[in-house]
């Protein structure tokens, strides 16, 4: 998302356990007893042990929530409706074409095509002011970052030429709606940022357009963009759940994913600093995570493709959560503690359909979120989190609503004490959260996709 911010999303709900290392104390008879008052410290533990439960900054929709709703029989609209209080679903436009970022501030890049089909794989590359230039699944593209520029080469039979120099470039295949003379067989574009990487899963992409170019922020580098239209294009690579979950959880994460694209594309701006509109989920911005065709023709895939096709009102509608007549931003997260956090705990804005709800579904055994596996902490680390000499002890009995942590005191033996928030104590304790600059999305898939983090409550 467009919204750069300095602090951490989310809260969490944990307990923390001492580990104290215990010494025979000196003996000494009754009389010395009597005579002298001792005062015994307070021992200083080696470690603490954090637990919790919860995967996500735990604003909007939780997924393994959703999941557990749709196996007790809740329908689509059911589920959105629940985590986004006060809203409704509707069909809007949804035909918009969108510019969605694969690659950011990259020096080069290799590009392919690859056959789905008999007579498929043509590809085109056309940089600004040249005429086009055509190759085959045989063929190799190369592009190389020059300064506001980018250099075009193709490699054939062991040969490269240069295809051009300019500003920017679009690739274009066989079997998309902008293919031109290629034809109409199926074919994907493979993206990779080393020829040996072409091996590699994921990258691929069916729909729609490839540009390149770089931006005024960082000329000597540039961007990867797939330029799709959302209604179907983009939504087919939509890879934050797997395929395998309930019919009406997946139609849900698609009304969500929907939603989110929606409010970032529906006011048409680009933003500068990537030329798109949303990423792929690998920054800058880090939104939905989108696999491409990585995630129709996985595990599944026909189930997700089903998915979205049951929420498309028609060719160029699709269902949306809305408040009033526009829809709203959808947040959604992996799991909750057992209620989801308002967003103005969590970020400080007031969003009157982001209020804390019951998500017990998502504290099912089953879930992997459930309860954490055990941090261990060292007493060096938790000191230096709380900024103390050391800490002795932490009082985690300031909470919120949703019962996840609001404040944090550590204790130190020297009688000095530091409070920080729940969001910091996890921060600087690595322990289980989402530390990017969104908020939109976990990355639960099981497709291939860059390594991503994610919040946790």
């Amino acid at each position: 998302m467009r919204r750069v911010k300095p602090w951490l999303a989310g809260l969490i709900t944990l307990a923390v356990i001492p580990t104290l290392l215990t010494a025979a104390a000196p003996s000494v008879n009754a009389a010395a007893r009597v005579a002298t008052a001792v005062v015994t410290p307070e021992p200083i533990p080696t470690s603490f042990t954090f637990t919790g439960s919860g995967y996500g900054h735990g604003v909007g929709m939780s997924q393994y929530g959703a999941r557990g709703m749709a196996l007790a029989g809740s329908t689509a609209s059911d589920i959105v409706t629940h985590y986004y209080s006060g809203t409704t679903v509707a069909a809007v436009d949804d035909s918009m074409v969108m510019r969605v970022n694969l690659l950011h501030r990259v020096t080069k890049i290799f590009v392919r095509s690859e056959a789905l089909a008999a007579g498929g794989g043509g590809i085109s590359v056309t940089v600004t002011g040249l005429p086009a230039v055509q190759g085959t699944i045989d063929d190799t593209f190369s592009v190389v970052a020059g300064t506001s520029q980018v250099t075009v080469l193709l490699t054939r039979a062991g040969v490269t030429t240069t295809v051009g120099v300019g500003p920017s470039a679009i690739f274009r295949w066989s079997g998309t709606r902008s293919r031109g003379t290629l034809g109409t067989a199926a074919a994907v574009a493979n993206v990779a940022t080393t020829v040996a990487g072409f091996a590699s899963t994921g990258h691929r992409y069916r729909y729609g357009y490839l540009y390149v170019a770089p931006t005024v922020a960082s000329p000597t580098t540039f961007e990867v963009l797939n330029v799709v239209r959302m209604h179907d294009e983009y939504l087919r690579g939509i890879a934050e759940v797997p395929s395998s979950w309930p019919t009406a959880s997946l139609q849900a994460q698609v009304i969500a994913a929907r939603s989110y694209a929606l409010t970032h594309v529906g006011t048409g701006t680009v933003h500068s600093l990537c030329l798109c509109n949303v990423d792929d989920g690998g920054g800058p911005y880090y939104d939905q995570v989108f696999a491409g065709y990585a995630k129709e023709s996985g595990a599944g895939g026909a189930l997700w493709r089903a998915a979205v096709l049951a929420t498309a009102g028609s060719p160029t509608t699709g269902q949306a959560v809305m408040l009033g007549a526009k829809p709203v931003r959808t947040y959604y997260f992996s799991a909750s503690g057992g209620s989801t956090q308002a967003s103005k705990d969590v970020w400080g804005g007031v969003l009157s359909y982001a209020v804390s709800v019951d998500d017990h579904w998502s504290m099912d055994k089953s879930v992997p979120w459930s309860s954490w596996i055990p941090r261990v902490r060292t007493q060096a680390q938790v000191a230096a989190a709380f900024g103390l000499p050391d800490v002795v002890r932490i009082d985690l009995t300031d909470r919120l609503g949703s019962k996840a942590v609001h404040t944090a005191i550590g204790y130190s033996s020297t009688g000095a004490q530091a409070t920080i928030s729940g969001g910091s104590l996890r921060s600087r304790l690595s322990l289980p959260q989402r530390v990017g600059l969104d908020f939109g999305r976990c990355g639960l898939d099981d497709q291939p996709r860059k390594p991503s983090s994610a919040a946790l409550r």
